[in-house]
């Protein structure tokens, strides 16, 4: 069974977020022929297209979606859209993330920032989802 990590981040000073995730994957014992690394997706709206033409092609049939819990809303909103296309299921698992924590965030300013922007982020995919996702110098993904 292969285990599709896919990059959340592009940040060309270090490694890819995806090998990183690999990785750790692979120190809690998956072993790593057992792992299939995607790293193109620039956007979280690519990486739940690539994921799931790369789980599609592989046979497989369901995945377990884990981001950063302030990012779970939309990216399961954009692996719902593009896994629905093949018949693909999963389920959200929010992983920890220090940065931010549900019953404090709006305490602390940069928990703060990320909430507001993946606020904004889901309210443009609700609102229209087919509308261009950067306005100027900023990503809406």
């Amino acid at each position: 069974m292969a285990v599709p990590l896919t990059i959340g981040a592009l940040d060309p000073h270090s490694a890819p977020s995806a090998e990183i995730m690999r990785r750790q994957t692979v120190r809690l014992g998956v072993p790593g022929d057992a792992i299939v690394v995607e790293p193109e997706a620039a956007t979280t709206q690519e990486n739940a297209r690539n994921v799931s033409r790369l789980m599609h092609g592989a046979g497989l049939r369901g995945a377990i979606l884990v981001t950063s819990p302030h990012h779970q809303r939309r990216a399961s909103l954009h692996f719902a859209r593009e896994m629905s296309r093949y018949g693909l299921t999963f389920i959200d698992r929010p992983a920890a993330d220090p940065r931010w924590d549900r019953t404090r965030w709006w305490l602390d300013e940069g928990a703060r920032s990320l909430t507001a922007v993946e606020i904004v982020k889901l309210a443009v995919e609700l609102v229209d989802p087919g509308i261009p996702r950067s306005l100027g110098s900023v990503s809406l993904r």
